[in-house]
């Protein structure tokens, strides 16, 4: 995963906290057509790289600011592709937080909510889920919940109270990463580790909405397994998990898809590698990372529930050298170590293209790209110290 870079907006992954997502959305468009790469230039106008080149006839879309994020500094987002929903401060709050409420921006309507006002304003919200209209967040508070401390709340819809699904163990259990959620409209699924009466677990956990009503979809011992990343769609759950040897001097990276519709189903692994991580779903594809630890850059690897296959993703120079993916209706997004190139891989054509680039010797670029549906997510700013952002987004084309 990357070091450094834009505060927040880049990626965390040694501590769990990760990149921030996105918008895409809507209306101006820009025509592209293939030729000498010289010639080409991106949607900011800057000329594309060496070597670049775009799909013959496609149609990009222009990006569009999110509005109020280059007042009021965002940090980690979300969406269902549907609304844009970000962690943020008020205007004035510095690029590195606190981030306390939820902001939602909804592209159709263009209406801009703040839906979550948290009372305690030195927290920082991340990483946030959206799906079917729910939001599932973590808080992170080290005055009020100790230094790797945090809480999982749900919040049904904007305005509503916050409801508490999960915390950190007190003193003396298991200080394991915070939890990833995933959330649909009947259920939130998270990844999270406890002490419990049959010792320090790592598990996966399912609350059913609207009851929230829990229960334990998978425990391991936390020195033998861990589980990662969960993505839902249509009643499935994908996650990746880290699965060491005996004396943990060695570990195995693999994907796996749940079906939640059948009580006593159990996972079927669809990695055949032992280096996947990372997986995202969109009805029967799932997409992942590759790479020698779930922490580092690797490449993306698509692959059918349907058919079986693998597909390895070309997105160009960047291809060994991207991080976690999403899959939208089209379209697959990763972030990438190149941050100058915005590309996404476009399915229908299996082919990637260029969204936008920025000079290659400057700090400006693109970070935490996005997809679910058809819409397009990222945030744009300068990757240095205490460089500032904003969040985009543009509707994409459907297959």
């Amino acid at each position: 995963m990357t070091e450094g870079g834009w505060g927040p907006l880049r990626t965390l992954a040694a501590t769990a906290i990760g990149i921030a997502l996105a918008g895409c959305g809507g209306s101006p468009t820009q025509s592209v057509a293939g030729g000498s790469p010289s010639a080409q230039v991106g949607l900011s106008g800057s000329p594309l790289a060496s070597g670049t080149t775009l799909g013959s006839g496609t149609t990009l879309p222009l990006p569009q600011l999110v509005p109020g994020t280059s007042e009021a500094p965002p940090n980690y987002s979300g969406t269902n592709g549907s609304v844009i929903v970000w962690s943020a401060g008020t205007i004035g709050t510095p690029s590195d937080g606190p981030w306390p409420d939820l902001m939602s921006f909804d592209p159709n309507t263009r209406l801009v909510e703040r839906i979550f006002v948290n009372r305690n304003r030195d927290s920082r919200l991340m990483p946030i889920a959206v799906g079917g209209g729910h939001v599932a967040f973590t808080e992170l508070n080290p005055r009020l919940y100790g230094p790797s401390g945090w809480r999982l709340w749900y919040l049904a819809s904007p305005g509503a109270p916050a409801m508490l699904l999960d915390r950190s163990d007190p003193p003396g259990g298991v200080e394991g990463p915070i939890p990833f959620a995933a959330v649909d409209g009947t259920r939130v699924v998270w990844t999270t580790f406890h002490a419990t009466p049959a010792g320090r677990r790592a598990e996966i956990r399912m609350a059913s909405l609207p009851s929230l009503a829990q229960r334990v979809l998978l425990s391991a011992d936390e020195q033998r397994t861990e589980y990662w990343f969960p993505g839902l769609d249509g009643g499935r759950l994908v996650f990746s998990t880290v699965e060491y040897n005996p004396n943990r001097t060695a570990d195995a990276r693999h994907v796996y898809v749940l079906d939640l519709s059948q009580p006593a189903g159990r996972p079927m692994r669809l990695d055949s590698t032992g280096d996947a991580a990372a997986p995202a779903i969109h009805g029967d594809d799932v997409v992942w990372k590759r790479s020698n630890n779930e922490l580092n850059w690797g490449s993306l690897v698509l692959h059918s529930l349907t058919t079986g296959r693998d597909l390895a993703l070309d997105f160009g120079d960047q291809s060994q050298l991207l991080g976690e993916p999403s899959i939208g209706n089209r379209y697959v997004a990763a972030e990438a170590s190149d941050y100058h190139t915005l590309r996404l891989y476009d399915l229908t054509t299996r082919s990637a293209i260029v969204v936008d680039t920025w000079p290659e010797r400057g700090a400006e670029g693109a970070f935490g790209p996005h997809v679910a549906g058809d819409l397009l997510v990222f945030a744009h700013g300068v990757a240095e110290v205490g460089g500032r952002g904003e969040l985009r987004w543009a509707r994409l084309m459907p297959p």
